[in-house]
């Protein structure tokens, strides 16, 4: 080795040793002031050790280089630092295991000169290795990179090195390739057993996972786990205490990562990487992978989530992987031995294969005329020929996907029969159980190609969802769940039906995923009969649920209810947590939809989280859990909760159990989320980058692609950029139309949404003309008695209330109201919606007793449905404290205000946009109460809120400078109102403002004017209102009265 101080390799070997922490990590430990001690002056001498340089330090101690004149050699040095832990014993224990070290005589492992001290230091001298990390070998910065043959051998020496250690009680509990040396001759030692102890001590349960941003970085702080994530058993991660088993993890995944060029298990969290450890989902060997298939099988064993399911031992793992590299010398042993037992009359070689050299080798062959590669070309043929702008895009992912599923499932069947044919670990009949598993999904593959040839070009958007409904293949793994699962019948007759059900029930499921869902109701329906007949629970449960999420699809919610309840009590009497996750979550989905209480709600969540943490977790299962969660708190506006689960479905989305379409929904649906909490450059990133990654995965035009669109409107048109909010949902009504016509619920949504922009840029006539031709076609293709026909009627209120057109405003908001009490009962959120609105039309006709009534049943609606916490229940108060005002209940109006502000407030604070306009109106309830002052001060709070919030020029900015001056005209503020209603008149003359608002501005101006006596400028105002708006306008009768020398209403 270099002795000089600017080489490279002496640093980062005594980094290794040290502790793999820089010196501005070590700072921060506990251990800082005797660290920057030592790395500040170096000590000349250590016994009878000579320091010649310090190399490195950590978060354990500083290495240094050292001269032993004694036996004229060179050694590494490490000091131990004191403060390194908490625990007072910790220095005792570290000698101890590093003089357990140095009773290891072993080629593969550090030397152990000597552990002493001086000056009240303790140390460990080692001996000093010309050489690399385990890791710079397998990579070097220069030439070519070791064959997978050498890297193996390699780990086969370090592995006996770990092997060594554990015969004399130690376990490393840090294994990884950068605490393996390589000199360079290539002879491997294993070293910095740092973090090892003496196999029968007992260690503290870890308090928590802690990481310093990378799953590099070892955890040593006291009440914490010890080890590197990356590399880490479960065990560990949960604090149990770490065996010899625990370092056969570590190697497997070490050596796994340097065969595959991937680690087994994917997380970009210490908690993701749990998970999928957990699940058990070890990401498959790229494709191009050198290393035969069998080391992986081997390896696979090594990772077992438990202990006792992995290896024996060390050199029972490091034997079967060299029978693997060495297969001559092993079958000549496996021969000889077959020939003794024969003579001794023994049976168990009869399980070993002699004749063939590869007993599972045709396995993958069940896959022809399947899922092969002549059948996905045809698939890909197909969807090409669809003529879909996007076909291509699609067909190049779904051939990926296929493909991926195809090699996976080979994969694992080879797995299962190796495990019983080669490595020997598993029972006949676990292979059997196995096997049946692996059987339902290869049928379950060839019904969805089978789909997905004779998909209709309209129905091929959906090709990538058939894939997507695949069962995982992990289940077909989990050995002690298959174990514990209720056997099938052995009556053949019930066996033959239970079979043909079950196939009715994949053909259901292919035929749901391709959108046909009528269709599929029928196949799952009869699917559904034969196994309550057999009286098979676990079939009973998963085709009750198929039928019960297909009779939700189409409305049948009634049936759905009752199939949904069927397939929860079967699942429970088959023990199948994973399928009462899949029920409850229906459930909360089916809920959350039809306006369930929060109550209720968390009532389901709660049931769900159980059932989920009785289930083996799987990062896919777990991702519609948090998903499906997060999106039933997002429609309670319970914005907190919400976002703590999209964040928990996000970390798991690195798991290969997770597909990529999967992935992008999870994603989108958190976007939207982030657009209503959100609403800035967070939220357009993220829907710019999931637009991007939805395009390159589904195709420019693909109808999911309408969806970012759509929601890039509604972000545009919450910043209030109107004119970008309508390019937007112009182009998702493109993508709608060119794939659906324009009768489609999608594009006619869209067309309802263009219309609500229209409105708010004052293109009034335009909103109309839509509004009127959308509810034509609703009532055309759905009849009058439909929830859309009822939003469209709702949705067009508003602009005939702006337009002055109360008695048409008032039949459809009452004719929207019938339709939805009617289709879905008095107690939805959304019949409550609609009376909230009918009352605004009732407060405009001056019927404030009806308008009472109607927010009084409104409110009791959201109150059991929403929570007392709801914005709707604000609404409702701040809407009765208007019609309170106007008929002179003037303190309990200001009670209705006061309770809406504060509901307001404790919710989403005191910056809560819509808090100015409720400031205008509480305003004007204070000056009718006599409060003028405050009244004032709160009027012009309102507006000048708005005037920032919006822009000066915005229509609601000049709108409420002109309710401004109506408050000052009420407190006898004559000079001041008629200058503030001048200006407003003038801003909305230069302004994009419809007609009515100005004439509205107008009449208010010429009533300040009239109390003025300016009766000329009066009468030059009210004369063209009076002659222009509409019988039925209020403003009208406002103009009418200001002609006759009366006071407007």
């Amino acid at each position: 080795m270099n002795e000089t101080s600017d080489s490279q390799r002496p640093a980062a070997i005594a980094a290794t040793l040290a502790g793999d922490v820089d010196e501005q990590t070590a700072s921060s430990s506990p251990a800082e002031s005797e660290a920057r001690r030592l790395i500040g002056s170096m000590p000349e001498r250590l016994g009878r050790y000579r320091l010649i340089e310090r190399l490195g330090s950590g978060a354990m101690g500083v290495v240094y280089a050292a001269r032993d004149d004694a036996l004229a050699r060179k050694v590494a040095i490490k000091v131990l630092l004191r403060g390194a832990t908490a625990d007072p014993h910790a220095l005792r224990r570290l000698a101890r295991e590093a003089q357990a070290m140095a009773r290891i005589a072993h080629p593969n492992v550090v030397v152990v000169h000597e552990v002493g001290e001086s000056d009240g230091l303790l140390f460990v001298a080692m001996e000093m290795v010309d050489g690399v990390t385990l890791d710079q070998w397998c990579r070097p910065a220069e030439g070519p990179r070791p064959d997978w043959r050498a890297r193996l051998d390699v780990f086969l020496q370090a592995g006996r090195g770990l092997a060594a250690a554990h015969e004399v009680g130690l376990v490393h509990r840090d294994f990884k390739p950068s605490n393996v040396l390589v000199d360079a001759r290539g002879r491997a030692r294993v070293l910095d057993f740092g973090l090892a102890r003496i196999d029968s001590e007992v260690v503290d349960a870890a308090a928590s996972i802690v990481a310093r941003g990378s799953f590099d970085v070892e955890l040593t702080r006291s009440g914490t786990m010890l080890g590197t994530p990356a590399y880490m058993p479960p065990e560990q991660f949960e604090g149990r205490p770490a065996t010899a088993a625990s370092d056969q993890f570590s190697f497997c995944v070490a050596l796994y990562e340097s065969l595959a060029g991937v680690r087994p298990f994917a997380g970009r969290t210490p908690y993701a990487l749990l998970q999928t450890i957990r699940s058990g989902q070890i990401r498959p060997p790229p494709r191009d992978v050198e290393a035969p298939a069998a080391l992986f099988t081997i390896l696979r064993r090594g990772l077992s989530l438990d202990p006792a399911r992995r290896w024996p031992d060390m050199p029972t793992l490091l034997h079967a992987l060299e029978r693997t590299v060495r297969p001559r010398q092993v079958r000549r042993a496996t021969v000889a031995l077959g020939i003794a037992a024969a003579l001794a009359g023994g049976f168990g070689i009869a399980a070993l294969s002699l004749g063939g050299e590869e007993p599972c080798a045709a396995i993958p062959e069940r896959l022809v005329g399947v899922a092969d590669a002549e059948r996905r070309a045809q698939v890909h043929a197909a969807l090409q020929a669809s003529g879909k702008p996007y076909a291509a895009a699609l067909a190049a992912s779904v051939d990926a996907a296929l493909t991926d599923y195809a090699e996976a499932w080979a994969r694992v069947a080879v797995d299962n029969c190796e495990a019983t044919r080669v490595v020997g670990d598993q029972s006949e009949s676990m292979l059997d159980l196995r096997a049946a598993c692996l059987d339902r999904r290869l049928a379950g593959l060839g019904a969805v190609v089978d789909q997905l040839l004779t998909l209709d070009p309209d129905a091929s958007q959906r090709a990538l969802d058939l894939i997507d409904n695949l069962e995982p293949l992990a289940p077909c793994s989990d050995r002690e769940r298959l174990g514990a699962a209720v056997p099938p019948p052995t009556d053949p007759d019930a066996r033959a039906r239970l079979a043909a059900a079950e196939q009715d029930r994949t053909s259901a499921v292919a035929m749901r995923a391709a959108g046909r869902d009528k269709e599929a109701l029928v196949v799952a329906e009869a699917s559904r009969a034969a196994a309550a007949a057999v009286g098979f629970a676990p079939a009973l449960a998963e085709t009750a649920l198929l039928v019960s999420r297909l009779e939700m699809e189409l409305g049948q919610h009634e049936n759905a209810a009752a199939h949904l309840a069927e397939a929860t009590t079967a699942a429970a009497v088959a023990g199948r947590d994973d399928l009462l996750v899949d029920a409850w979550l229906a459930a909360i989905w089916q809920h959350s939809v039809r306006g369930a209480s929060a109550e209720v709600m968390a009532t389901l969540i709660r049931t769900a989280e159980v059932a989920l943490a009785r289930a083996r977790e799987t990062p896919r299962l777990a991702v519609l859990f948090h998903s499906t969660v997060a999106h039933a708190y997002q429609r309670q506006s319970m914005s907190d909760k919400a976002t703590a689960h999209y964040d928990a479905a996000l970390a798991l989305l690195d798991s290969p159990d997770v597909s990529e379409i999967q992935r992008l929904r999870v994603r989108f649906n958190r976007a939207t989320h982030l657009v209503e909490t959100d609403g800035g450059e967070l939220a357009e990133s993220t829907l710019h980058a999931v637009l991007a990654d939805f395009e390159r995965l589904l195709g420019v035009g693909h109808p999911l692609i309408s969806n970012v669109y759509y929601t890039l409107a509604n972000l545009a048109e919450k910043q209030g950029h109107l004119e970008r909010a309508l390019a937007e949902f112009e182009k998702a009504r493109a993508i709608k139309l060119a794939e659906y016509g324009p009768d489609h619920p999608g594009t006619m949504m869209t067309d309802e949404q263009i219309a609500s922009v229209l409105e708010r840029l004052g293109r009034e006539d335009e909103a109309l003309a839509r509004y009127e031709d959308l509810l034509a076609r609703a009532r055309a293709r759905h009849g009058d008695r439909s929830t859309t026909v009822a939003r469209i009627l709702n949705n067009m209120v508003s602009l005939l209330l702006q337009r002055g057109a109360l008695d048409l405003a008032h039949a459809r908001a009452r004719e929207a109201l019938a339709i939805d009490s009617a289709l879905l009962g008095e107690d939805h959120a959304d019949v409550a919606i609609k009376r909230v609105n009918l009352a605004e039309v009732l407060a405009d006709r001056g019927e404030h007793d009806q308008a009472l009534a109607e927010l009084e049943r409104a409110r009791e609606v959201f109150l059991r449905t929403l929570g007392p916490d709801h914005e709707f229940v604000a609404i409702t108060f701040s809407a009765a404290g208007m019609s309170l005002s106007a008929l002179g209940r003037h303190q309990e109006a200001l009670a209705a205000f006061t309770r809406a502000r504060a509901l307001l407030v404790d919710k989403f604070g005191a910056d809560y946009p819509d808090l100015a306009t409720l400031d205008l109106a509480f305003g004007e309830a204070l000056i009718a109460a006599d409060q003028v002052d405050e009244g004032l001060r709160r009027v012009q709070d309102g507006a000048d809120k708005l005037g920032a919030s919006e822009g000066a020029d915005s229509v609601a900015a000049i709108m409420a400078r002109g309710q401004l001056g109506s408050c000052l005209l009420r407190a006898r503020r004559l000079d001041r109102a008629v200058a503030t209603l001048e200006a407003a008149v003038r801003d909305a003359e230069a302004a994009k403002i419809s007609a009515r608002d100005v004439t509205s501005l107008r009449l208010a101006l010429a009533g300040a004017l009239a109390a003025r006596g300016d009766r000329e400028r009066v009468r030059a105002l009210a004369a063209p209102a009076a002659a222009s708006l509409a019988p039925d306008d209020p403003l009208r009768a406002d103009a009418e009265r200001l002609l006759a020398g009366q006071r407007p209403r």
